[in-house]
């Protein structure tokens, strides 16, 4: 649409219309030449030598210029009522344009029409103005219709072709010789010169129509002219030509006989290069008046007296387009003077609006030859007289109201006058914001700023803006319909200008940019209401381009909206009376086939029409097909409006449907982040926004637009809206795609979600077919210590577990499923068409899968796939599919610590940004433009890798001895269990071991873990994991390592199941593997897997055993031995159960027979069992052992010390469990089991008791003589009683227990209570040497006489030679022998 620069009032209008068959291609290509005639000099018109019509034609020196604009349209009907208040708007003269040379071809089924002379051609341009203009209207005022030549055929086909009239057309019968007044032949011949020849027409036209002036302002001068022009608000020519004489003639078109034209042989060296806007070169310009005065003109000193001041500004006016500025001028200023009493407002600003005009292009004449704008400085700007008057016309326009006089006859409804006023007030605020842009935009009052003006268009400050795309060097002359409205194209990708160049302008010329806007705001209001559509929008249009310039975007998109509201209602509307009317064409509105020649273009009506409904279709319902001409301009104007609010529309795009395997993922900041929200705007303003392009979308309708719109509105403006807006905008983009589908659509939306899948995980598989690593060496498991290779295998051992590394492990030809875990923000159910695994390295087979993600939630979902061969599966991420939309690949790489808090921290730093003010208004948008994402680092990604290891074999247990997986056992009872295992797999199995756990071991090995525990306490620990497991697999004598199960194969296992207190549950693990494959060379590890079978345990606790003692044995046993050699083992048992047990001890120790004893223990009794054993002697080697280390774990050392009587005390108490064992049996039943002594402790006294000392002393009182006679009397156990004052002897014997020769000392000491000086030695008793003292007895003597009666006391000792008494003790362990002797 065209758009009127400031000096409209000044523009001679041409409309340019096609007539005849001509191509469009064609016809732009002359209505470009045409309009490189942008003003015709006043000295290049013809003279006329009519007095009536020389008014205003210019004389033969005269110095102007004529300004044209060429139209391709006509004025709407209801600017008739401006034909003598503003006759710039109309088009003063039509220009045909035809095309001599073409002829349509002939279509199939129709027949052969006649080529088309040049009488048909002027007759068809004849009907063709009757039909957009009436007989009574005023203009035009003068017609001509140029018929092209040209030299080269243009139907499409070669010359040839042509020639033989297949099909391509054919030449025009020219006729010179016919007398065809108003047409004009340009003939191909003339080539170059063709330019030349159009100024010489276009100024002749001119001519013309400055005649018709003279004629039309002679009648205005007339009583009649002065009465119409007195008439309602706005008079026309049609009330004029009531009351008007019977002779006047105007109104016919303006059609002049010229008389015949024939071929123009025009000289080709007087043509004008293709950018020469005139004839010749331009004189100098020299201000004159050649203002013509009418008969009943009033003249005055000084200027013109006109008889009304409406008339005097029609003068103007047309002095105005006519060229001659001095002169309307001065019937400006006369009109202006007389308006101000009567008052007249519309007209008064119609007159300043006029003024100020002139003022402008008489600028614009005087300074067109500086190349530079020039900038006053004095304290009045010289544009501040023009603002003024408009700003006055402004004003004047407000105030005016319509004619209140109304009847049947009156011309002008209220409305009406409503609506012109509306559009003359809204024309002259923009004629006063364009006066002060253009100023401010050139920097300054020269000719820049004249040349926007006058010719309108773009400043050349923002051409690169506006003709961005198109070369810079073209030579063209800048056509204004083109560089209007930069809003109209490549809006997206237009650059935003840069602020500081718009403040430097407003530094230099004193404009700034808001008062600018504030001028062009007055223009805007609702009064626009009043306004027909096609003013409304050529308004909008200019003010949303004048903001944009501006760099006011907010402004400019909140009129763009506006706009698109009126253009979407005409276009809905027009499809609405195109579906009722389907005949009607889109070019002419004629359906005629020999009338569609009229229309300017070939093919008639049905060229582009999609369909039609017919009268007697009866009940079959026929759709129109909808058309989608211009929807793409509207929609990249509403893409743009979202984009200023800060609406991405780039994030979802329409893509192909072969899209191959889906766009990937970069893993940018936004798909780390998970914020995808608008940086910059209003929540509610934004979604107001999306809503009404979403609607205009709909309206179109454009579904394809309708679903890119929804889709991205719900992308970034989720958080924003109602779930009731995002269920219905999920609907519409689903209904919409699905509807483009339908219609054979194949595009495809791109993926429009947030990133929906949040993480990866590879789903455990179950135990009994996960594959564990271990290391080559478990296939021959050790001969040294088999112990401890059967606690690797059958009890804990932390040791054991191998840290490989981290990767999930997978068995080939076998299904792994991966845990994908997706995330849906928005408030309705988002359907996902497919989700498929992205993998790289080992080949997988894969279906994906549907699911439907419930609304603001997480969700999970398992993806199978099978491995198709060994090696390292990598896994990326996932493809995910939309409905109707194009896949993409989402990428899951792995993130370090560090990554993971780098990711973090961006999200943090966004949320902040988000929260806090950074900037305020227009600042936000700047400043959001020049943030950039942080640069990605060079890094290699890792991603979720799994091991896919050889296919393995598969155990089943087939059958159990056990019924439901149960088991009931009293206490330290033993139970066989037998496990039926079954090969269910083709591949042999050739490694079988087993493991078990229980409920005991997680207590037992977390005290070991803890180190808390003491040395002895330790040991008990392990010996309850090593010695005495729940459960052990009985082998019979059978080598494990040499096991093997075929395919298909079963075979029996069997479990000893120990019943140990505390234990609930158990569990039996087999390991199996086919490890010795043909592998060259060896592996380090192997695989294997691991069949587990529960097992529930009930132990019921039966027997109790506390009080252990050991005592000496006083004697009593049938043996020669020593009583000191013997003591007594006791301990009581409880019966805790309801049943009684017979309980039995045995000792069994080397050197002696075999003893038990057995006693049945009632349910609640109590009972004492004691059995005889013999004393113990450990040497110095066994007691200084260190406790041993039952299994393989890590030595902890205890914070407790253990001292070497603990150290003793452990040996000896290990040897009596040693040689003491208990079992139990229950009577009737035949069920037997051991009871356990490892909860008894060993005390000092007991080992005391237990331990056997290493010298054995035995004292004994002898007379001096046995052949004296005498006899010494013994009293009792070491007592004897001997005669006073007679010598006897005290005989020590002594014994070595050990194994060892030790070199003795005797000491013989009487008690302190033994008086010394009542006793007479014949030897010494004491420091006495024994020597070495062997296995045998050795015996010594002492002589001693009492000189005293009494009773006297010795102890004897022995003690190591070499060693003083305290160290002596610590070598070897004496016994402390005591003699009495009672003397009478």
């Amino acid at each position: 649409m065209e758009t009127a620069p400031f000096a409209t009032l000044g523009h001679v209008r041409i409309l340019l219309i096609p007539v005849g068959p001509i191509r469009k291609p064609t016809f732009d290509k002359w209505t470009a030449l045409i309009r490189s005639f942008e003003h015709i000099r006043l000295d290049d018109i013809p003279p006329d030598p009519r007095e009536e019509r020389a008014r205003f034609m210019p004389s033969t020196l005269s110095t102007g210029y004529i300004h044209l604009s060429y139209p391709t349209h006509p004025p709407p009907d209801y600017y008739g009522s401006l034909s003598l208040f503003r006759p710039s708007v109309f088009p003063l003269a039509v220009i045909g344009i035809a095309d001599c040379s073409y002829q349509p071809p002939q279509q199939d089924g129709q027949t052969p029409q006649e080529p088309l002379s040049l009488s048909g051609i002027l007759a068809e341009f004849n009907a063709r103005l009757s039909e957009l203009f009436s007989s009574r209207a005023a203009y035009p005022l003068a017609t001509r219709c140029f018929a092209f030549e040209d030299s080269c055929p243009q139907n499409g086909q070669g010359s040839e072709a042509a020639g033989q009239g297949g099909g391509g057309g054919g030449q025009v019968n020219i006729n010179v010789g016919d007398n065809l007044p108003g047409l004009v032949i340009i003939p191909s011949e003339i080539g170059h010169s063709k330019r030349f020849y159009l100024g010489t027409l276009l100024a002749e036209l001119c001519g013309a129509v400055l005649g018709e002036f003279g004629s039309l302002a002679n009648f205005l001068e007339t009583p009649a002219g002065i009465d119409a022009l007195s008439v309602g608000l706005f008079p026309t020519l049609a009330v004029a030509e009531e009351t008007s004489a019977p002779g006047l003639t105007f109104g016919s078109h303006g059609i002049v006989s010229n008389g015949p034209l024939s071929r123009s042989q025009s000289d080709p060296h007087h043509g004008m290069g293709p950018n020469t806007a005139s004839l010749a070169p331009r004189p100098t310009a020299k201000r004159q008046s050649t203002m013509g005065v009418g008969g009943s003109m009033n003249k005055k000193k000084g200027g013109v007296a006109p008889p009304t001041a409406r008339f005097g500004k029609v003068v103007g006016d047309l002095y105005l387009l006519s060229g001659k500025l001095m002169d309307a001028m001065i019937w400006y200023n006369e009109a202006i003077s007389m308006f101000k009493s009567p008052i007249d407002y519309a007209w008064h600003a119609s007159a300043l609006e006029g003024f100020a005009t002139a003022m402008i292009m008489d600028a614009w004449a005087q300074g067109d030859g500086l190349n530079t704008s020039v900038s006053n400085t004095n304290l009045r700007e010289p544009w501040d007289d023009i603002l003024d008057r408009l700003s006055q016309a402004v004003g004047l326009y407000w105030k005016s109201n319509p004619s209140t006089q109304l009847s049947d006859t009156a011309p002008v409804t209220a409305d009406s006058e409503y609506s012109l006023l509306s559009l003359l007030y809204t024309e002259a605020a923009l004629r006063s914001s364009t006066l002060l842009f253009a100023i401010w935009s050139a920097k300054g009052w020269g000719p820049v700023a004249f040349g926007t003006l006058v010719r309108g268009g773009i400043p050349p400050i923002f051409a690169n803006l506006a003709n961005e795309g198109i070369n810079a060097k073209s030579d063209e002359p800048i056509d204004p319909t083109r560089n209007l409205g930069p809003t109209l194209s490549h809006l997206s990708d237009r650059p935003t200008a840069p602020v500081a160049p718009l403040l430097r302008m407003s530094t230099i010329t004193q404009i700034s940019r808001a008062q600018i806007a504030n001028v062009a705001g007055q223009a805007h209001g609702p009064w626009l209401q009043h306004l027909q559509p096609r003013d409304r929008m050529r308004f909008l249009t200019q003010l949303a381009t004048l903001y944009a310039c501006l760099g006011f975007r907010r402004k400019e998109v909140y009129i763009l909206r506006e706009l698109l509201a009126c253009i979407v209602d005409l276009i809905i509307c027009a499809r609405e009376e195109a579906g009722a009317n389907v005949s009607t064409g889109r070019m002419s509105m004629i359906s005629d086939a020999n009338e569609s020649r009229a229309a300017g273009w070939p093919g008639g009506v049905g060229a582009n029409q999609t369909g039609e409904i017919s009268g007697n279709t009866g009940e079959i319902g026929v759709r129109i097909a909808e058309t989608s001409e211009g929807n793409e301009s509207i929609l990249r104007i509403v893409k743009y409006v979202c984009e200023i609010h800060g609406i991405d529309v780039s994030r979802v795009q329409v893509g192909l449907e072969d899209v191959g395997a889906g766009t990937k993922d970069g893993g940018g900041a936004d798909d780390e982040i998970e914020l995808d929200s608008p940086r910059f705007g209003w929540r509610e303003v934004q979604v107001g926004a999306v809503r009404e392009a979403v609607q205009i979308a709909e309206a179109l309708p454009d579904h394809r637009a309708v679903a890119q719109l929804a889709l991205i509105s719900l992308r970034q403006l989720n958080a924003w809206m109602s779930p009731a807006d995002q269920h219905h905008l999920y609907t519409l983009a689903s209904r919409s795609l699905a509807t483009a589908h339908r219609r054979g659509d194949s595009h495809r939306i791109d993926f429009w979600s947030w990133k929906p899948v949040i993480s990866v995980e590879v789903v455990p598989s179950a135990s009994d077919r996960m594959p564990v690593e271990r290391p080559w060496k478990d296939l021959a498991p050790s001969e040294a210590d088999a112990t401890k290779d059967g606690a690797t295998w059958y009890s804990f051992n932390p040791r054991a577990r191998r840290k490989g590394n981290t990767k999930a492990t997978v068995v080939q030809n076998e299904i792994v499923e991966f845990a994908v875990t997706l995330q849906n923000p928005f408030a309705f159910d988002l359907e996902v068409q497919s989700l498929a695994l992205s993998t790289t390295g080992a080949s997988i087979q894969t279906t994906p899968v549907s699911l439907l993600i419930p609304a603001n939630s997480f969700h999970v979902k398992h993806v199978s796939c099978t491995p198709l061969e060994a090696g390292t599966l990598v896994v990326r991420g996932c493809m995910v599919q939309l409905p109707n939309s194009t896949p993409k690949e989402f990428t899951l790489p792995l993130a370090s610590e560090a990554q993971e808090a780098s990711i973090e921290k961006r999200r943090s730093k966004r949320m902040d940004e988000m929260v806090r003010v950074k900037a305020s208004g227009l600042d936000a948008r700047q400043q959001s433009t020049l943030i950039s994402e942080p640069p990605v680092q060079e890094r290699k990604e890792e991603f979720l890798e799994c091991r896919v290891v050889p296919q393995l074999p598969l155990l089943r247990v087939r059958r159990t001895s056990l019924t439901h997986g149960a088991l009931m056992l009293y206490a330290g009872e033993c139970f066989r269990i037998r496990l039926t295992v079954e090969n269910v797999s083709l591949l042999p199995i050739d490694f079988l071991r087993m493991s078990f756990e229980d409920s005991t071991l997680p207590a037992l090995q977390q005290a070991l873990a803890e180190g808390v525990l003491t040395v002895a306490e330790a040991y008990e620990t392990e010996y309850e994991l090593v010695n005495r497991p729940v459960l052990k697999w009985d082998l019979d004598g059978a080598d494990a390592s040499n096991m093997t199960l075929a395919p298909r194969q079963k075979m029996p296992i069997w479990v000893t199941c120990f019943g140990k207190e505390g234990c609930t549950n158990a569990t039996m693990r087999i390991h199996y593997s086919l490890a010795r494959r043909d592998q060259d060379p060896s592996p380090e590890s192997f695989f294997l897997r691991s069949l587990s079978y529960p097992l529930l345990v009930t132990v019921y606790h039966t027997l109790e055993c506390h009080a252990m003692d050991i005592v000496p044995y006083g004697g009593g046993l049938t043996s020669g031995d020593s009583p000191k050699l013997w003591c007594l083992f006791m301990i009581d048992v409880k019966n805790l159960y309801g049943q009684p047990f017979e309980v039995t001890f045995e000792r069994t120790q080397e050197g002696t027979d075999s003893a038990s004893t057995t006693r049945l223990v009632a349910p609640g009794a109590t009972s004492r069992i004691t059995i005889p054993i013999r004393r113990l002697a450990l040497s110095l080697e066994q007691v200084s052992r260190d406790v041993p280390n039952l299994s393989d774990r890590q030595f902890v050392v205890s914070k407790v010390g253990f001292t070497a009587i603990q150290q003793e005390l452990f040996w000896y108490r290990e040897t009596l469990f040693d040689v003491v064992k208990g079992r139990w049996s229950e009577p009737g039943t035949g069920r037997t089991g051991e009871v356990s002594l490892r909860q008894q402790r060993l005390t000092l006294p007991m080992l005391e008791t237990l331990r056997l000392e290493d010298i054995n002393i035995q004292l004994s009182v002898a007379p001096d003589n046995a052949e004296d006679g005498s006899e010494i009397k013994s009293s009792g156990v070491n007592t004897f009683r001997v005669p006073l004052n007679e010598f006897v002897r005290i005989r020590t014997d002594i014994r070595n227990l050990t194994s060892r020769h030790l070199p003795l000392i005797l000491d013989i000491k009487p008690t302190r209570e033994t008086r010394l000086e009542h006793l007479l030695f014949q030897e010494p008793h004491s420091d006495i040497h024994l020597g070495i003292v062997g296995s045998e007895s050795e015996t010594r003597d002492i002589g001693l006489c009492f000189l005293a009666s009494g009773e006297y006391a010795f102890v004897a000792t022995v003690r190591h030679a070499g060693f003083d008494a305290e160290g002596a003790s610590t070598m070897i362990r004496s016994e402390v022998s005591e003699l009495i002797v009672i003397v009478e």
